[in-house]
């Protein structure tokens, strides 16, 4: 029977893991919202920031900016790495075994993939996940510091954008609009002397195509974000 120390320990292992998905399993480096790594694993914000506390006092995470915006450090990934290859860790046991119905997200653990006595299930089928703005942190208008940053964060963009469009949250025409846009965008940053009032009209012509569209309103915030960079840069 499982105990509330078991559901502790099931809420550990299973946020370690989707920040490792989400990193890349790279360190110290991406920027990730905890609360919506909760909505995705199941748990409510508050549990998912409970969690990730424990964890940062354990050094497996590490809180990278103000509202609850953290990451997997070295040593989370190295458990995860090591529980998810069978390993007994400090923090976890041997033989892990993670199920999903989300496509690229069924991970098993175990000697042969069998579900063994020992094997600790950790179930998330069922769960509707869906698509996260900017999972991976790596968008961030507001540490931008000269234009060629400026250039990767619209690219940055862009990538979200055909991303929404995958998930099937926007069009293909909502897309192909957005995208010229962001390229028309792209392209006068790259000028020596580049037009202010240029680049805030093609921003908000992107701004325009996606408006009204509640699923992906990070994006436009992102959007908004850049256009106040231009006002204050150029």
């Amino acid at each position: 029977m499982s105990t509330p120390l078991d559901k502790k320990r099931k809420n550990r292992f299973l946020l370690l893991h989707k920040l490792y998905e989400k990193t890349d399993g790279v360190a110290d480096r991406h920027l990730v919202d905890i609360r919506e790594v909760g909505k995705e694993i199941g748990i409510s914000p508050d549990t998912a920031l409970d969690t990730f506390e424990y964890l940062k006092g354990e050094g497996l995470t590490k809180w990278m900016a103000l509202g609850g915006i953290g990451t997997i450090t070295h040593w989370g990934i190295k458990e995860v790495e090591d529980a998810l290859d069978q390993k007994e860790t400090a923090h976890f046991p041997a033989n892990i075994v993670i199920l999903s119905n989300s496509p690229g997200a069924n991970v098993v653990a175990g000697s042969g993939h069998q579900f063994s006595p020992e094997s600790s299930i950790f179930d998330q089928r069922g769960q509707n996940v869906k698509y996260q703005y900017n999972a991976a942190g790596n968008i961030n208008f507001g540490a931008v510091q000269n234009a060629a940053d400026f250039i990767t964060q619209l690219e940055l963009l862009k990538q979200e954008i055909s991303k929404a469009h995958k998930e099937q949250l926007i069009n293909e025409l909502t897309e192909s609009k957005t995208k010229t846009q962001l390229l028309e965008a792209i392209e006068e940053a790259n000028k020596p002397n580049p037009d202010k009032n240029s680049l805030l009209g093609y921003l908000g012509h992107a701004k325009d195509c996606l408006r009204g569209i509640a699923e992906i309103k990070g994006i436009v915030e992102a959007v908004t974000m850049a256009c106040e960079w231009v006002r204050n840069s150029f």
